[in-house]
């Protein structure tokens, strides 16, 4: 099987039909704004990684913000 876990931003919780499947698949969303929060999220996909899941992380362009 698959063990995948996706970063994805944290704006993208908004979104209820798509909150709802992003959970579904164990989604880590980081918050960009809250440098703590974000800290949390980055240290839990580490401890992911370190469970054997792959991490998929889809990097944004600065100006597409």
């Amino acid at each position: 099987p698959v063990r995948n876990r996706i970063f994805c931003k944290k704006e993208m919780e908004k979104i209820p039909c798509l909150r709802h499947w992003m959970n579904y698949i164990n989604c880590l969303f980081l918050d960009r704004t809250n440098l703590k929060e974000g800290l949390k999220t980055m240290n839990e996909g580490t401890q992911q990684l370190k469970n054997g899941f792959s991490m998929v992380i889809f990097p944004e362009h600065p100006k597409s913000r």
